[in-house]
């Protein structure tokens, strides 16, 4: 066990769920976590949770902006590609084999 105290600030953490292992098997993971945190931010974004995305593109200098719950995250940003026009809009997971978008009350302004 970690004693945090009491209502800690300024202060992370990370955790692995290892459901079925016994408290040898645990013991063993902990000395040589297989895992990697890429991240441990107030900026980083959980799985199965709605966000509000708004996108501030300018195709006439193939730049955006990105906000995530109406705080900005990317501030002119290049597109991959230049474009004339916005016709189209795709959205890519970080893995070919992962990722669900639900899409709710999409806009274009």
């Amino acid at each position: 066990m970690f004693d945090h105290g009491t209502n800690p600030t300024g202060q992370t953490y990370s955790y692995v769920l290892l459901p079925g292992t016994t408290s040898t098997q645990v013991a063993s993971y902990a000395s040589h976590p297989d895992i990697t945190v890429l991240e441990n931010s107030s900026a980083a974004h959980a799985a199965n949770t709605l966000y509000d995305f708004k996108i501030v593109a300018r195709p006439s200098n193939d730049t955006f902006d990105l906000y995530i719950n109406n705080t900005q995250v990317v501030f002119n940003q290049s597109f991959r590609n230049a474009v004339a026009s916005l016709d189209d809009l795709y959205v890519n997971s970080a893995t070919p084999d992962t990722g669900i978008f639900h899409f709710d009350e999409f806009k274009v302004y």
